[in-house]
């Protein structure tokens, strides 16, 4: 008896999942191959483990900053090592459950990669990856399309936009794409800590921690073009089934994985760069981007390949899509379109004012369109929006079909505007001493830059150094802008957005006593308008704060405000006035006022030619004028 069972067992052990006897020699033939063929050296293997070169300590290490995502104990800096240790696990007889599934489940990029390279037989079974295969086939993937949403000044988190990838299905049509999945890669913290400024704290610290994800692309679509009226851009993909599917094997063992998110240069372009460098590796997209990563920079780098993308589409904010219509009607017909989504005119009224069923129709459409965009942004109570959305389409649906109008594509694709850092040089005088200045922005536009491709009436610096060399050697840094964002949003009969600006930084300013050395903080609300299609004219209520060492008090609190005007002579040259008065509490500075005009002239994509002149009134004046020449690349 006691024979028979050990047959049994016998039996029993040389034939499980994940047999035992093989396995041992079987591992170390291809741990031995790994080293013969310097797989561990190889880019792909590399990409898969996320190893870049430090930039400051030429130290190769992993990116990624979860335990779990190594095989080795040392697998974060070994590269080697992880690769052993990987094809170790890959023996492991461990049973998928919702919490738990295989190595070969698990690193499924690289299980693939490496079989294709050692030629996994049947010594080392394979595991049941249901999970996986579960997800990809919800996926049915047939190609990959880059999506960029534009910036949203609003956010912290999205203010230099955002993109991300859609895996689009087989035998998908423009009228289903919303339904695809995305892969995306964010920040994992509250974007309205602290009112945006913890989240914009932690985010440059790297205190939160960044995720992959997928959801479905009409979440997207809502959340950035519904609610936060960003237009989005579509760049098709020209990727083979196998890169393809090596991107959803990777985002799949990334599904976990914790990486320290940057919001300067490990932020959600960086690491979605990644998975195509993983799929075809002579990209090398990632390497592109070491001290900061700009989520436009990462759509004009995948341009400049030939042939990686095949196809641009344009997809229109719901703000754009209103604008769009509410082109087409006259003053008196949006009145009465917004007074029927407000409940302030009746229906009955309406077909009483309206010449024709045909205008009628135009009305009740944009009066439905405008009401269901209060309702998405918060304007109107859920409860009244659905009633009077209910009455609209049902007084609708009597009227004749009309044409209904669509934004035009912009002539200039955001990935076609200037380039996003500046370096600048400058001939000019102050109070009649000439200097030189030069100049450094590493990102990314302001309001005198060319606007193309960027969003009207926007401005986003960070990082910019100015310093200046006057006669006799004696040289300054004469300005620091460590934030300078600004919002010129105008108003309409329609839309009644604020405009705002906010500085954080270090300049030169007029006093009694001469030019101080000041850290200024500098913040402004206030209105902007529409004069014409090509001048924009805005007014502020202006509060600063300024500290300079040298002073007893150490601080100046500041109060005023500021008018100025924006105004596009043609598609090559814009004229910026700015007049400016402020109090100040230090009597060094006392009240100032300033007004200050700038032209700026498009020479080339590439290049512009500013000249800007000031003059500022303290206890006593002073004068600048400056010519410019501003390099974008």
């Amino acid at each position: 008896m006691f024979a028979f069972i050990l047959v049994l067992l016998a039996a029993w052990g040389a034939s499980p999942a994940f047999a035992a006897d093989p396995a041992p020699s079987y591992l170390a033939e291809l741990q031995q191959s790994a080293k013969v063929r310097q797989l561990a050296t190889s880019p792909v293997w590399l990409n898969l483990l996320h190893y870049k070169r430090h930039p400051l300590t030429g130290q190769v290490r992993s990116l990624a900053d979860d335990p779990a995502f190594f095989a080795a104990a040392d697998g974060a800096r070994n590269a080697q090592a992880e690769l052993d240790a990987t094809l170790a696990r890959f023996f492991e007889d461990i049973s998928e459950t919702p919490t738990t599934q295989s190595a070969q489940c698990r690193y499924r990029a690289r299980f693939v990669w490496l079989s294709a390279q050692l030629g996994f037989d049947e010594r080392l079974p394979r595991a049941n990856c249901a999970r996986f295969d579960t997800w990809r086939a919800a996926m049915n993937p047939q190609g990959l399309t880059l999506i960029y949403a534009s910036a949203y000044l609003n956010s912290p988190a999205s203010m230099y936009g955002h993109t991300m990838f859609r895996v689009d299905q087989a035998g998908q049509r423009p009228s289903t794409e919303t339904l695809a999945y995305t892969l995306s890669y964010a920040a994992d913290g509250d974007s309205n800590d602290g009112l945006g400024i913890g989240f914009a704290v932690k985010g440059l610290m790297g205190l939160y921690p960044g995720l992959f994800s997928s959801t479905p692309y009409y979440l997207r679509v809502r959340e950035y073009s519904d609610l936060e009226n960003r237009d989005i851009w579509e760049y098709q993909l020209d990727l083979s089934a196998p890169e393809i599917d090596m991107v959803l094997a990777h985002a799949w063992e990334l599904g976990s994985v914790r990486f320290d998110y940057f919001f300067f240069d490990e932020n959600c372009s960086y690491h979605i760069l990644s998975l195509l460098d993983v799929a075809r590796p002579s990209l090398q997209l990632t390497d592109q981007f070491v001290w900061h990563t700009i989520p436009i920079d990462t759509v004009k780098a995948a341009m400049a390949l030939p042939g990686l993308v095949k196809q641009v589409r344009y997809r229109p904010s719901q703000l754009s899509l209103l604008q769009a219509r509410a082109d087409t009607l006259n003053p008196l017909q949006l009145q009465w379109a917004k007074e029927l989504s407000l409940g302030t005119q009746t229906l009955a009224t309406l077909n009483e004012q309206t010449r024709s069923p045909q205008e009628a129709a135009q009305v009740l459409e944009f009066s439905d369109l405008y009401l269901s965009y209060q309702q998405v942004a918060g304007g109107v109570a859920q409860k009244d929006a659905d009633e009077r959305l209910h009455a609209l389409r049902l007084a609708r649906s009597s009227h004749p079909t009309v044409a209904a109008a669509t934004p035009p594509t912009p002539a200039t694709r955001p990935d076609q505007g200037h380039g996003s850092a500046r370096l600048a040089l400058a001939y000019g005088q102050h109070n009649q001493q000439p200097f030189v200045e030069v100049g450094l922005r590493p990102a990314l536009h302001d309001l005198l830059d060319p606007e193309a491709g960027y969003a009207r009436g926007a401005q986003i610096a960070f990082g910019e150094v100015s310093a200046r060399l006057y006669e006799h050697e004696h040289a300054e840094v004469e300005r620091v802008d460590f934030i300078h964002i600004a919002s010129l949003s105008p108003r309409t009969a329609l839309f009644q957005p604020k405009s705002w600006r906010v500085r954080w930084g270090l300049e030169r300013l007029e006093s009694t006593v001469g030019r101080v050395a000041a850290h200024a903080l500098a913040g402004s609300m206030g209105m902007a308008w529409d004069l014409t299609p090509h001048v924009i004219a805005y007014g502020f209520a202006d509060v600063r704060t300024d500290y300079v060492p040298e002073w007893n008090t150490r601080t100046s609190m500041g109060a005023g405000a500021s008018l100025g005007a924006l105004w596009d002579v043609d598609a090559r040259w814009r004229v910026m006035v700015n007049l400016s008065f402020m109090e100040n509490s230090h009597a060094s500075l006392g009240v100032q006022r300033s007004t200050a005009i700038a032209s700026r002239w498009t020479l080339h994509p590439d290049y512009a030619l500013v000249l800007q002149g000031q003059h500022t009134d303290t206890s006593r004046s002073s004068d600048s004028v400056t010519l410019q020449l501003r390099r974008y690349f």
